[in-house]
């Protein structure tokens, strides 16, 4: 994706909304695609930059996700001078990301995430069927395309993550599922999962091992174990932990001085 001006964003952002007013960068930036805020009437937008084969995979996930009451955002297209947009009605509700920041109690964080996976059941449930993209069908290709390799240690690092996420079986499932893409209300436990860059098939032990390499608390097992609860199927525990301890030794052999962000 070629990365433009601010000002032609925000350009964009016009031309899809003309009354667009105070556009600007949400307070948690996206890690990959650019992401704006507007003010359009009465409601805040949501505008999302990327690829068009990833705009459109977004949209069908978006519709089928939504016709099964599963809570995500419902995104629309856009496009403006080859640049390619998706826009959702913005939710109020922090991320959990914020909420810990702001000292949210741990036993409201695993709450959290209990909810998510209750979320992430009825995404599963889904007949991977129904989801047909041209594109990124597979959460492989998806890391393919968004995963830059660098140096030996990095090629080993991807090549364990690429070949983890293809085994069999593949389920339709949220596979970034972590305390920035979670939005919480802990007054009422309402849960909503935001990017849908991660709504693709991919393997249920590996998505797991995604989620345990970014969960914030020290429970571990038992947050595995409410998973298995949750929707009946068993996980490989010990070689998601496995795997974690691996990808976490690489990460740190790559980053010998670095502190790894939650």
């Amino acid at each position: 994706m070629i990365s433009r001006s601010t000002e032609f964003y925000h350009s964009a952002i016009k031309n899809a909304y003309p009354d667009a007013t105070c556009i600007r960068c949400p307070d948690v930036p996206g890690m990959i695609a650019p992401i704006f805020f507007a003010d359009v009437l009465k409601k805040t937008i949501v505008c999302r930059f990327s690829l068009p084969e990833i705009v459109f995979k977004n949209k069908i996930a978006s519709d089928l996700l939504c016709d099964y009451g599963v809570p995500v955002p419902q995104t629309k297209v856009h496009a403006y001078v080859g640049t390619w947009f998706e826009s959702y009605e913005y939710c109020k509700d922090k991320t959990l990301y914020e909420h810990i920041k702001l000292g949210l109690p741990d036993d409201k964080i695993f709450k959290a995430y209990v909810g998510a996976f209750e979320i992430q059941n009825k995404i599963s449930k889904i007949s991977a069927n129904e989801f047909c993209p041209e594109k990124f069908r597979e959460h492989v290709d998806m890391l393919c395309a968004t995963t830059k390799i660098r140096g030996r240690l990095s090629k080993i690092y991807n090549d364990i993550l690429f070949n983890a996420s293809v085994r069999s079986p593949l389920r339709l499932l949220h596979n970034d599922i972590h305390s920035k893409n979670i939005l919480y209300s802990p007054e009422t436990d309402r849960i909503h999962l935001i990017d849908l860059d991660a709504v693709s098939l991919c393997n249920e032990n590996f998505t797991m091992m995604t989620t345990v390499q970014r969960y914030p608390l020290k429970n571990a097992r038992q947050l595995m174990s409410v998973y298995q609860d949750i929707t009946g199927r068993k996980l490989d525990v010990n070689k998601i932990l496995f795997a974690c301890n691996a990808m976490q030794l690489l990460h740190n052999l790559r980053h010998p001085f670095g502190i790894r962000q939650k």
